[in-house]
């Protein structure tokens, strides 16, 4: 314990010394982040020197606890492996977000490098692996998975890293609850590996709680996202079952909630998970009226919650655990709902209260659509198909101009009722109009695929005479009487 209060002193002495003067240099380079006054709300420029503050007081304390323990300083044993094992991936890390941060670098280049760095970490022993289940040691099995988990890590606790001491302090939270695990389960390797890190960020902290002086920057948060995934794979390594391997996604909860919510919403939107938007946890937080200080203080207690269900996980490793991750999921589930998140409720609605089936029911009534259209060969057999799938469909009324031959069907007695109307042109083979009621439920999401199956059948696709006719002349109005015989 000597040694570990040693190196946790060392941490904050160089961290906190070290920032003033990296700060200010940062300054003078000119690698500050300016404001923008959307998502970069600071009213100064502010140095993202937090990296090389980290990485430095972290080997730095390392280094002299190792050299304190070679000249006899120090009598207990010192077992650094796992941090051999982290370090060359890590450097990476570290530079091509220090290179970010100078410049910025497309995203590719960023998640490549970051891939690269897993694979090292992998091959140096860093493997997800479940101690119950032989299959999980497999390296086809383990290299996907600790490729995503690591990746998930790195860039969850940067894109967390949207206000004043949040990613630092959550990620403090999150390495104070691994040195908890590790004196748990007496993992003396992952103390000496964590406890630096913990020392390095209170150190840093105080700089960087509103209003910052000095940001962590991508350098900084790449790096401490990477170790803490690393360091969470070595705390999994030790359980026997699955409820204790899910224990660290308890202890990053805030984070990879928060990450989790940003591909989930963009991918809902069919929008680029690396577009930048205000609708991080942090954001609707804000917009809910806390202050930025309430927010990081709200979301430094959510990750304190996470961080006892993960303990707790840890210290009953039985059935118990499973409550754990119960409470975790409900507690998820309520923030979803609080938070607002339209992505969200929409989906829920769409999947959970008859809108999936309909839109489901509606899919079908096209595929059949088009696949009967395709086979007609006459005017009249198209209009059969058409009026079958306006009906089904919920229209009220449908007419159709083919070829010179007109259909008219009503398929109710409201005339009188108010009703809109869809007119999907032929291009110069007539038109078809469609009339539906305002009273009644329509699925609009179906109306766009619908005009598309129409038109490509009975134009360029399928139908009879699918060129349209050559003669030039005007598109004639639809003429809604119906046609002897329909």
């Amino acid at each position: 314990m000597y040694s570990l209060a040693l190196v946790a002193a060392l941490s904050v002495l160089f961290a906190y010394s070290l920032t003033p003067l990296i700060r200010d240099w940062f300054v003078r380079r000119g690698w500050v982040d300016h404001p923008d006054g959307q998502r970069k709300v600071h009213c100064l420029p502010v140095p993202r020197a937090g990296g090389a503050i980290i990485a430095i007081a972290y080997l730095a304390s390392c280094a002299l606890l190792a050299s304190l323990h070679s000249n006899g300083w120090v009598q207990f044993g010192l077992d650094f492996s796992i941090v051999h094992r982290v370090l060359p991936g890590a450097a990476l890390i570290f530079i091509i977000g220090l290179l970010d941060d100078s410049k910025s670098l497309p995203p590719a280049v960023k998640l490549g490098t970051q891939f690269v760095a897993c694979v090292v970490a992998f091959l140096a022993g860093v493997r997800v692996s479940v101690l119950h289940w032989p299959a999980a040691g497999a390296w086809w099995f383990s290299l996907p998975m600790t490729l995503f988990w690591l990746l998930l890590c790195t860039n969850a606790f940067n894109l967390i890293d949207g206000m004043d001491g949040l990613s630092s302090g959550l990620s403090l939270f999150a390495v104070l609850t691994l040195i908890c695990s590790a004196l748990l389960t007496h993992n003396l390797p992952l103390l000496l590996a964590t406890v630096p890190l913990a020392g390095a960020l209170l150190g840093f902290l105080p700089f960087n709680i509103n209003p910052a002086s000095v940001f962590l920057g991508d350098s900084g948060s790449y790096t401490i996202g990477f170790l803490l995934g690393c360091f969470a794979i070595v705390w999994s390594q030790k359980s026997v079952t699955l409820l204790g391997v899910t224990a660290p996604l308890m202890a990053f909860s805030v984070p990879l909630f928060d990450v989790a919510l940003v591909v989930a919403r963009r991918f809902l939107r069919q929008k680029s998970i690396f577009a930048a938007d205000r609708l991080h946890l942090h954001h609707r937080l804000l917009e809910r009226g806390l202050s930025p200080r309430g927010v990081v203080w709200v979301l430094y207690a959510t990750a304190c919650v996470g961080a006892a269900l993960a303990l707790l996980s840890t210290a009953l490793n039985n059935i118990f655990a499973g409550f754990a991750l119960l409470a975790f999921c409900g507690a998820a589930c309520f923030a979803i709902k609080y938070l607002g998140y339209l992505e969200f409720d929409t989906a829920s609605r769409i999947a959970f209260r008859g809108t999936f089936r309909q839109v489901l029911r509606s899919e079908m009534i096209l595929h059949t659509t088009w696949t009967h259209l395709s086979r007609a060969s006459t005017p009249a057999a198209c209009w059969q198909v058409v009026r079958a799938t306006a009906s089904e469909l919920g229209f009220c009324r449908a007419g159709m101009k083919l070829d010179d031959v007109e259909f008219l069907e009503s398929f109710d007695t409201a005339d009188a009722a108010p009703l809109w109307t869809i007119t999907i042109p032929l291009d110069g083979r007539g038109q078809i109009e469609l009339a539906h009621r305002f009273e009644q439920p329509a699925t609009a999401v179906t109306l766009a695929p619908l005009t598309d199956v129409l038109h490509r059948c009975l134009v360029r696709g399928a139908g009879p005479q699918l060129q349209p006719r050559k003669n030039g002349a005007r598109q004639p109005a639809l003429s809604l009487r119906k046609a002897a015989g329909a």
